[in-house]
């Protein structure tokens, strides 16, 4: 597999007939980052805010900027 850091790193979430896509600019994530964008998908498909943070916590910050509804 090639290792292309610069490709944007995107996480698509499919939910109740819904497609919620979050892109960062590149695939150049750590860890945090990844569960930073995860924890924003969830939100963003209407999990509630408190049992997210219960369960992945709560610091994080959220950019709502990166957040696309299709």
């Amino acid at each position: 597999m090639k290792n292309n850091l610069e490709s944007p790193f995107r996480l698509t979430l499919e939910h109740y007939g819904e497609k919620i896509t979050i892109e960062k600019p590149n695939s150049d994530l750590t860890s945090t980052e990844v569960v930073e964008v995860f924890r924003s998908l969830m939100l963003a498909a209407g999990f509630s805010a408190s049992r997210v943070n219960e369960e992945l916590g709560s610091d994080f910050d959220i950019d709502e900027g990166l957040i696309k509804r299709m």
